[in-house]
């Protein structure tokens, strides 16, 4: 019980937990062909989890249960938010920091629980090498404005300074941001909330300073540790809530994010239904 206080706490204050080594180098090296070749696959027509290998990695019972604990819920829900990632020259067009809620938390205060959150196994070392995951810590317990969302963003901002809204002042933070040390085998999960940015660059002489994005790009490659590998940044990333329709948040985010597709290929697989329910996630209805 106290470790599980611990993860959730954890969790609530920096907006990401760690949990280190569920699979083991060997097994995460050994797919990882597998997962890139996956990864050609149209993802908006293929549920991942009808493959052996995403199923293994995404429905394992630690994770799941881990899952649980920091959302202090007995029964997820699974809506087919997943799917596998390869960037080939993943330092080329890269994207900034943002997160993954897509505005339907608008009105939710941030000193209150946005209870979605989202998973990654990435298959190559990020503790040794450059291409992980760059995140702000406690980057979802405030507002920060997202360049990439100009428009909407300015008008929040606008909400938060003009209007008598349970935001304050204190919501305007920079958020420190980490280079987070994952190693194969590792699982990160963050909340929906918090900003992060793929593929980020370790230096060579002092790989625990995180530079921001827009200072990366002015250094030198020689500055830099190199990827583990010369092409290919591959990872796997899936999407769980709690299991309640009632939360504005959670029905929000589901009418903008459900596939109902693959949701379908999912009922149609007596197999992967009962795995599911053995784990208690349910699927969407109704909503």
């Amino acid at each position: 019980m106290e470790q599980q206080n611990n993860l959730r706490k954890d969790y609530l204050s920096k907006g990401y937990i760690i949990i280190k080594s569920i699979f083991t180098k060997e097994y995460i090296s050994k797919i990882r062909q597998d997962m890139i070749n996956l990864s050609s696959k149209d993802m908006s027509k293929y549920e991942i989890l009808l493959d052996e290998d995403s199923q293994k990695l995404l429905l394992n019972e630690k994770l799941i249960k881990t899952i649980k604990e920091i959302l202090n819920t007995n029964t997820l829900l699974y809506y087919s938010d997943s799917s596998v990632v390869n960037h080939i020259n993943p330092f080329k067009n890269r994207n900034g920091f943002h997160n993954d809620a897509r505005g339907e938390d608008e009105n939710l205060p941030y000193d209150q629980e946005y209870p979605i959150i989202r998973a990654a196994v990435y298959f190559e070392d990020y503790k040794n090498f450059s291409g992980g995951l760059k995140i702000k810590n406690k980057s979802h317990k405030y507002f920060i404005f997202n360049f990439r969302r100009i428009l909407a963003d300015t008008l929040r901002l606008i909400k938060i300074l003009f209007t008598k809204t349970r935001y304050n002042l204190n919501a305007l933070k920079l958020g420190e941001s980490v280079n987070l040390e994952l190693e194969q085998g590792d699982v990160v999960i963050w909340n929906l909330r918090t900003h992060h940015c793929g593929t980020s660059r370790r230096l060579k002489l002092f790989p625990k300073i995180c530079l921001q994005p827009f200072f990366e790009k002015m250094l030198p490659e020689y500055f830099y540790l190199p990827t583990q590998y010369k092409q290919d940044r591959c990872a796997i990333f899936t999407t769980f809530a709690k299991n309640d329709l009632s939360n504005a948040n959670i029905l929000g985010y589901l009418r903008k994010k459900t596939n109902f597709l693959r949701l379908s290929q999912i009922k149609k697989n007596s197999n992967l239904m009962n795995r599911l329910n053995e784990l208690n996630c349910k699927l969407p209805d109704n909503f």
